[in-house]
């Protein structure tokens, strides 16, 4: 899990370096061959304690730059609802409020919204949509996510991906698994048998054009997945 969450951070950064300078919607996006072969270039140049570092964050919603490899710090915004921690921002209606239309087309619009804020506010990554899949009625963050219904979840996580991402914003599938329950959410460990409607989600929606970044969990070294820690998978 370590080393899939580094590539897939490299993978945005190299994203952003290539799509983002100059910051503009009329360059051409380049290929995904593209973004890969700059990966394997800056990880082939890193450090063990850079790639460590990458991992991590700093100054609460930003990355780590790498100056001597042209890695600039990115800025995350605690989504999924609205484009957070940037002063005043709209207040984008709850997740399964969205679910509720049915409507993909409405979602995507809805994700475009969002990239065109989170633009206006120079941040590089939305941690959102969020898409945990209901497992507990109890669980405070229900309200954020798309329901309890795998394919609907999936069509919906996948038209705010295309949304965001149709503004050069990076997109998050955020707590894609194990986010059930806020009591106890930094010891709490699931087993397998708990991953099944994931799984139906995940064949859902991989084949689609894929967002940028995934968290899991509650995104803490605490956080337990069968009875590993997070980071240990």
């Amino acid at each position: 899990m370590k080393r899939a969450i580094m590539r897939a951070r490299i993978f945005a950064v190299a994203s952003i370096l290539l799509l983002v300078a100059p910051f503009g919607l009329t360059q051409s996006a380049p290929s995904k061959a593209d973004i890969e072969k700059r990966v394997d270039a800056l990880l082939s140049q890193m450090t063990l304690d850079e790639k460590i570092e990458m991992i991590g964050g700093i100054n609460d919603f930003y990355t780590r730059p790498i100056p001597r490899l042209g890695i600039p710090s990115l800025k995350m915004s605690d989504g999924p609802m609205g484009v957070h921690d940037c002063g005043l921002t709209t207040a984008y209606p709850a997740g399964i409020a969205l679910a509720a239309s049915w409507d993909v087309d409405l979602a995507q619009r809805f994700g475009t919204a969002m990239g065109q804020d989170a633009r206006a506010r120079g941040v590089h990554f939305i941690l959102g949509p969020g898409m945990n899949i209901y497992r507990a009625p109890m669980n405070g963050r229900n309200f954020e996510y798309f329901g309890e219904d795998p394919f609907l979840a999936s069509r919906m996580a996948v038209a705010v991906i295309r949304g965001m991402q149709s503004q050069r914003v990076i997109a998050t599938a955020k707590h894609f698994a194990g986010n059930n329950s806020e009591f106890a959410r930094m010891t709490l460990t699931l087993d397998r048998r708990a991953f099944s409607f994931y799984d139906t989600a995940k064949k859902d929606w991989s084949a689609e054009p894929g967002e940028f970044a995934i968290l899991v969990g509650g995104s803490s070294d605490n956080f337990q997945l069968r009875g590993k820690f997070t980071l240990a998978h």
